[in-house]
């Protein structure tokens, strides 16, 4: 709620809980998931996603379970339709390789999540993002 009153004021603070939540990715229980991701998508409001790119790298490469990774995966493509193609295309170059990574995993769920990421990616900023789905293919 501080997040959606806020917004620009709550953009420090913002900043410091989008690892937190990430972290809370590990948790089983699908209501407790559901609520990190309401939270996260009201954090959105308050900062933009091209900040949030080296904390998005790391918490990937830091985390193991597939299913937290899965959950990074839904959070970044929420965040991918929402945000301005503007601020899309400058970041696709950080971004899309992290989608790329997902569909390396072992993980079916988690590969068949990091080609919807790819896909919504390509929908919104195609010319920055084909170049990325092309050596899937």
């Amino acid at each position: 709620m501080l997040a959606k009153g806020l917004r620009a004021d709550f953009h420090d603070h913002a900043l410091q809980a989008i690892p937190v939540c990430l972290a809370k990715f590990k948790e089983k229980r699908q209501g407790v998931i559901d609520e990190i991701q309401s939270t996260l998508e009201s954090i959105m409001m308050c900062i933009e996603f091209g900040e949030i790119m080296e904390i998005l790298d790391a918490a990937v490469k830091k985390e193991k379970l597939p299913l937290a990774k899965q959950n990074i995966a839904i959070f970044m493509e929420r965040s991918i339709r929402t945000t301005f193609i503007d601020q899309l295309e400058e970041i696709v170059d950080k971004l899309a390789p992290l989608a790329v990574a997902f569909t390396d995993d072992k993980d079916a769920n988690l590969r068949d999540q990091g080609l919807i990421v790819l896909g919504v990616l390509l929908a919104r900023v195609p010319t920055q993002s084909q170049k990325y789905i092309d050596p899937l293919i």
